[in-house]
């Protein structure tokens, strides 16, 4: 197996500046449950607002801190509760607005996530996928 880190990967070279994230002062009703908004603010290119209710979808935030794709880590951190509605717009060109639609508690066997057997790395692979990120591609001995 092959790994190459995603934080020496860049696609492209731009550079954002780090966002205003603060407590919105809109309230919405979504599926019948009151929310408040929490906002990211990125400057000029656009907001996500984030729609949650304090007693609804509520997680454990630590199980989140490495996940901090988009600040998601902080707003679970700050609301204690999974969004129910996320809204982004990109500099009032496009919005895209996603709704969780139903919650539904489930037990999860401990061997769902059991991660299964290594196979042997492909070499032509490895060599690819060195040259494409340009970087030094890692196996892990199996």
């Amino acid at each position: 197996m092959k790994i190459a880190y995603a934080s020496k990967v860049s696609i492209s070279k731009i550079e954002f500046p780090e966002p205003e994230i603060f407590n919105g002062d809109t309230l919405k009703t979504i599926n019948g449950i009151a929310c408040q908004a929490m906002v990211v603010r990125w400057g000029g290119l656009g907001d996500e607002w984030y729609f949650y209710n304090e007693n609804t979808a509520v997680v454990n935030a630590d199980l989140f801190r490495q996940h901090q794709f988009e600040y998601l880590d902080v707003i679970l951190k700050a609301t204690g509760s999974y969004p129910l509605e996320i809204s982004k717009s990109i500099n009032n060109f496009i919005t895209v607005n996603m709704r969780l639609v139903s919650i539904e508690e489930t037990a999860v066997a401990d061997s769902e996530f059991d991660i299964p057997a290594l196979k042997k790395a492909d070499k032509k692979m490895v060599k690819a996928m060195g040259l494409l990120f340009d970087h030094e591609v890692m196996k892990i001995k199996n």
